[in-house]
């Protein structure tokens, strides 16, 4: 519970239509259906070390969440749910020195099942000290204002890959990649009648990258270079209802097929054994992922068109090691610079919500990265200052021009930073190695809208964050049980995620691992 000030949605009739008004509210806020449970079973059976494998590993995976949702878009969710069960049989098998000890294979290939629930079924109105009222109106909507719904699907996925690598002598090695991934999806809203529903016959996706790389090193190894080619491949076949002018519904089928060769350079080299620079280019490809394409049938809506983003990237380092006697200090510091075209970015509209693409973005920074370690202290910290920018040309003039162009994308901050130190203490406890940390975050303020329009408004500004989080973990010497206590936001600051949807304040956590192969 802690003090704060926010906007809800409050839910009035205004002739005879379900309407929302935004009110601020000042007090005491104690979250609630916001439970959240996952339970993870893993087991392996293989081979090491033999004549004919290196591995060959065999493992059966289950997993189940459910989770409450607590409320999007400072509005309450008292009774919508989702749940998600899956099961995954993975293989891997590695083998090296093969034909005179020039030739590794790595073959990973799983099978994947999915079956999630999702349920939005009521016709309660929250307020956030969870008391409710029914809506007055019997319109079939539910909380997230929307036809109600209890949407079941099941999605299957197979995926493989196989890597070589062939050393063709003293410092020349070619590598062969190729990944294969294959995903259906189909399901219903149990609730709805209609027959034509999207998703009552599978939705895939299907991609395949092939590469080739060359990699070089010279001067002793201080000099190392890959060239590589990549081959994307991508399909996507999604169902899309329409509606006739007679309101009846049908199904439309959308599909996408992109054909495209990428490639890539990058190089490092040691001028010293602790100073070293190094820099990259790439023209590549981002694949959408199902969640982008197919939505959650829940807040997150289906977009069969999606476009992969097609990037040209730059990279640029310089990193240093000091060592000492009884540690090492280690400095990094980044360039980088994305060209984009259709960036997908995630679009926020309240309940419900999809991904879209941005026609064009342009991304650049810095990165800074500092590691000290000193016998049993280590300090790490990150630091990233971005531009995020609409690179779209818009008409000399117009408004799109003074608002949008090059102008910072919504909900994606400029500057950031986090740092953590921690400490293991000696001989605390008998045949118990014991650690304890404390960490910072910090993420300066930005805004849900575009800047020169969210400045009319403070509601769009999401506020500098700074966060304090400690914690202290007792593992045994065999490393078969493992405590972990830590204490979240320890001062109770306001906190946010990238869409002004307020975070949990202080929070404790207690966590107990235990191995059963050690």
């Amino acid at each position: 519970m802690r003090d704060v000030n926010y906007f809800v949605k409050e839910t009035v009739i205004q002739n005879g239509i379900e309407r929302e008004i935004d009110t601020e509210v000042t007090g005491d806020v104690e979250r609630f259906h916001d439970q959240y449970r996952s339970v993870l079973g893993n087991i392996g059976l293989g081979f090491t070390n033999t004549q004919w494998a290196d591995a060959l590993i065999v493992d059966f995976a289950a997993a189940g969440i459910d989770r409450e949702i607590q409320g999007l878009n400072n509005r309450p969710i008292g009774e919508a749910t989702e749940e998600e069960h899956n099961q995954t049989v993975r293989l891997r098998y590695t083998k090296s020195r093969i034909f005179d000890e020039r030739l590794s294979l790595d073959i990973f290939a799983l099978y994947n099942t999915i079956k999630r629930t999702s349920i939005d079924t009521s016709s309660n109105r929250y307020s956030w000290d969870g008391s409710f009222k029914v809506n007055e109106i019997q319109d079939g909507r539910g909380e997230f204002l929307q036809p109600k719904t209890l949407f079941k699907f099941n999605q299957s996925q197979f995926q493989y890959r196989v890597h070589a690598n062939y050393n063709i002598s003293e410092g020349h090695t070619i590598g062969l990649n190729h990944i294969y991934s294959e995903i259906s999806r189909e399901g219903e809203n149990r609730i709805n009648t209609e027959e034509n529903q999207p998703f009552k016959s599978p939705n895939t996706i299907k991609k395949a990258v092939s590469g080739f790389a060359y990699t070089t090193t010279f001067f002793d190894q201080k000099l190392e270079s890959v060239l590589a080619l990549k081959h994307y491949y991508f399909k996507t076949l999604a169902k899309q209802a329409i509606t006739f002018t007679d309101s009846s519904i049908g199904i439309e089928d959308v599909s996408t097929i992109q054909d495209r060769l990428g490639y890539s350079f990058s190089t490092r080299y040691f001028i010293t054994p602790d100073l070293l620079l190094k820099g990259s280019y790439e023209k590549g490809y981002r694949i959408p992922q199902p969640k982008e394409i197919f939505g959650d049938g829940l807040s997150i809506l289906a977009v069969p068109g999606l476009q992969p983003e097609i990037s040209k990237n730059i990279n640029l380092g310089i990193g240093y090691t000091y060592p000492t006697d009884n540690g090492f200090l280690k400095n990094e510091v980044h360039l980088f610079r994305r060209d984009v075209k259709n960036f997908i970015r995630f679009q926020f509209s309240g309940l419900v919500n999809s991904y879209q693409n941005e026609e064009d973005v342009l991304i650049r920074g810095v990165e800074w990265d500092l590691i000290y370690q000193y016998k049993k202290l280590r300090f790490s910290g990150n630091l990233t200052w971005q531009q995020v920018l609409n690179n779209q040309d818009f008409p000399s003039g117009s408004i799109e021009e003074r608002v949008f162009e090059k102008q910072q994308l919504p909900n994606t901050p400029s500057l950031f930073a986090n740092a953590d130190i921690s400490y293991q203490l000696p001989n605390l406890i008998r045949k118990v190695n014991t650690s304890v940390y404390y960490g910072v975050n910090f993420v300066d303020k930005f805004y849900v809208a575009y800047k020169k329009a969210a400045t009319l408004t403070d509601k769009n500004e999401i506020p500098t964050q700074f966060l304090n989080n400690a914690g202290i973990t007792f593992s045994s010497t065999n490393g078969k049980h493992n405590v972990n206590i830590e204490v979240q936001n320890i001062f109770d600051a306001s906190a946010y995620d990238n869409f002004r949807q307020s975070k949990p304040g202080s929070a404790f956590y207690l966590k107990y691992r235990f191995f059963l192969d050690n």
